[in-house]
């Protein structure tokens, strides 16, 4: 979850960014191809930001990615981790014991 959060304020960080140095450049005239040579970004990704009227508009979702086989454990893991009580292979073992392979 944290890190989902995380790869979520990269992205929306990363947008923003992009949107504002596409904006700037819309702003001196220059046409898309030449903001694609200028950023080194794809066309149609260049006239998507083009396009959008805010940063708002571009809605740019982290990918969900494989679920990994301790996803249902993780809250557990991050608590006991925390506590500073676990060490790892203690946790270790618990995988052994939860998902043998």
């Amino acid at each position: 979850m944290i890190a989902a959060r995380q790869k979520s304020s990269i992205l929306t960080e990363r947008t923003e960014r992009r949107f504002a140095d596409i904006a700037a450049l819309k702003n001196k005239g220059l046409p898309i191809s030449a903001i694609c040579r200028e950023l080194g970004l794809a066309h149609n990704s260049v006239r998507r930001f083009y396009r959008a009227a805010d940063a708002t508009e571009l809605p740019g979702t982290p990918r969900a990615g494989r679920p990994h086989p301790l996803d249902e454990f993780a809250e557990y893991i991050h608590t006991r981790r925390g506590d500073g009580q676990t060490p790892a292979s203690v946790l270790y073992e618990f995988r052994q014991v939860v998902w043998p392979r």
